[in-house]
């Protein structure tokens, strides 16, 4: 045998113990300690029609509960106003699936109302001191943590909305704030689920591989998400989302001590039919068990319940608003809530109609010009459409008054990529709005 196929054969295994190393330290430092785990849960949305928002959110705080991670390392965000609300027919309680399990009482919920908005949110990731002080809950991590971060809610071109008209969380700014985050030393690795429509949007071609995070998301850069348990006899609205559902009742049902995330990913990507679930930034996160993330307990109180339902009765997140208001309209008893609910589904058709015919009457105006750079660069977009969705949010339409403003807004958003200005869509949007 030659010197030199020597030297790279006792080279090679040198490498393979180096990375079995690597390996072996990681798993030793983590598998023992769940108080080394944050979480953060956001439900981005208000509203009855959004119920399966907040049910995602409190589905998940209970899971990672029963899987060991400290109460004062979640953190939630949700506008409670579900389980209280007038179109409830259960008060007080909050159901995941057709099972009727409540996942609400028992929730820690630290940002409500108003509190739940894009500053708040930053602030929390950053652990923003003077909020602290104030005495709310932030982010006290630092680089031996890992964090586990899960969002769900409405989403359009590279945008995550909040309750609020015009408060949008845009892909540039989340991840300049995920970078800042990595270069402060809050954590070692992240990962992110995301449910929403478009949500590749806020990672594609944007996620840095380099900061530790991976990303997944419900759906593609170009696509609704879906919502799921839509057909409740009792319930009249959408009780999850799709691959909400999935992620939590795939956590809950295995050992996730020995299950990771990459596997989680590969099934929840095959049982979301409908939408393409998808991963983007630091892949190799993949291979890591999912109890560096959701912690490693053995989750037998998860509940009440361990029973899960294949996900049914799911549709498009565009047409949940419109089906709902019909859905209601179909299970009121007396003749007073069927006419209240047949005047609401004849505003959301109108809405509908409005939303569409405006997005188009605004294009139409701004392409009387011509474009002021062809191609423009990729953070002018971004920044574009931060400001275009805003405004038309702000001045025009906002999500909560018509869901589907989240997807004809996407009109608007695309006329920054082929080189038309923000301030000349924003003049527009104010012109015709006003």
């Amino acid at each position: 045998m030659s010197s030199l196929l020597v030297t790279s054969v006792l080279l090679l295994i040198h490498l393979f113990y180096q990375i079995d190393c690597v390996s072996k330290f990681e798993k030793e430092f983590w598998e023992v300690d769940n108080h080394k785990i944050w979480a953060i849960l956001v439900a981005g949305s208000k509203g009855w029609v959004n119920y399966r928002h907040q049910a995602n959110v409190c589905h998940a705080y209970h899971l990672l509960r029963a899987k060991g991670i400290p109460a004062n390392q979640i953190i939630t965000f949700m506008y409670d106003d579900i389980a209280n609300n007038q179109w409830n027919p259960f008060p007080g309680k909050v159901f995941n699936d057709y099972t009727h399990t409540d996942y609400y009482n028992g929730v820690n919920i630290d940002y409500s109302y108003t509190d739940v908005n894009v500053d708040k949110f930053i602030q929390v990731l950053l652990g923003d001191k003077k909020l602290e002080s104030s005495g709310q809950k932030v982010l006290k991590s630092n680089s031996e943590n890992n964090i586990f971060l899960y969002m769900t809610d409405h989403g359009s071109d590279g945008t995550f909305l909040f309750p609020n008209a015009g408060d949008i969380l845009t892909n540039l700014y989340f991840n300049e704030t995920l970078t800042q985050m990595y270069n402060d030393g809050k954590y070692n690795k992240m990962l992110i689920y995301m449910e929403s429509c478009f949500s590749g949007s806020m990672f594609y071609d944007i996620l840095s591989p380099d900061i530790n995070v991976l990303a997944v998301t419900s759906a593609n850069q170009h696509e609704s998400s879906m919502a799921a348990f839509c057909r409740d006899p009792e319930v009249p609205a959408c009780l999850a989302g799709g691959f909400s559902y999935n992620w939590i009742s795939d956590s809950a049902s295995h050992d996730i001590t020995r299950r990771t995330v990459a596997e989680q990913f590969r099934t929840v990507k095959s049982s979301v039919s409908q939408s393409h679930v998808e991963q983007f930034g630091y892949v190799n996160l993949g291979s890591l068990e999912l109890s560096y993330f959701q912690g490693s307990g053995e989750a037998k109180s998860l509940g009440n319940t361990t029973e899960f339902h294949q996900v049914k009765d799911e549709m498009p997140a565009s047409e949940v608003q419109l089906f709902s208001a019909i859905h209601r309209m179909e299970t009121q008893n007396s003749d007073e809530q069927r006419i209240l609910n047949y005047k609401l589904l004849k505003r959301i058709v109108e809405l509908r109609d409005l939303v569409r015919k405006t997005t188009e009457v605004i294009s139409d105006y701004v392409k009387i010009q011509e474009p002021y750079r062809i191609p423009p660069e990729v953070n002018e977009i971004r920044l574009c459409q931060h400001e275009v969705s805003k405004a038309f949010f702000h001045e025009c339409l906002s999500v909560n008054q018509i869901n589907d403003a989240a997807y004809a807004v996407r009109d608007l958003t695309q006329l920054c990529s082929i080189g038309y200005s923000s301030e000349l869509i924003v003049r527009s949007i104010i012109k015709i709005c006003h």
